[in-house]
């Protein structure tokens, strides 16, 4: 994962989580990274075990999120797996 550097807050509560005595659960997900493209995030989706069944999209562009959310739910569809995808407005 692209945030888990050595050093950083969150390598501390990956690595640590147990030992810090937070009641809180870690759990890693390999094959994702936060500079991924359209074809990387569907690429994700595609190779989970269960697909999930809501996608919220909450950064970047407007235009660029109802891109992705237009390809997401032509994939889906193509697949036969029902998803529900979101583009929730911020709050202040």
């Amino acid at each position: 994962m692209a945030l888990d550097t050595l050093g950083t807050p969150l390598s501390t509560l990956v690595h640590r989580a147990g030992a810090s005595g937070m009641c809180a659960g870690v759990t890693t997900i390999s094959g994702y990274f936060a500079h991924a493209d359209q074809a990387d995030l569907l690429e994700f989706i595609k190779q989970m075990l269960r697909w999930p069944h809501e996608v919220r999209l909450v950064h970047g562009d407007t235009p660029a999120k109802q891109t992705l959310k237009t390809a997401i739910e032509a994939m889906a569809d193509q697949h036969g797996k029902p998803i529900r995808v979101t583009l929730p407005v911020n709050q202040p």
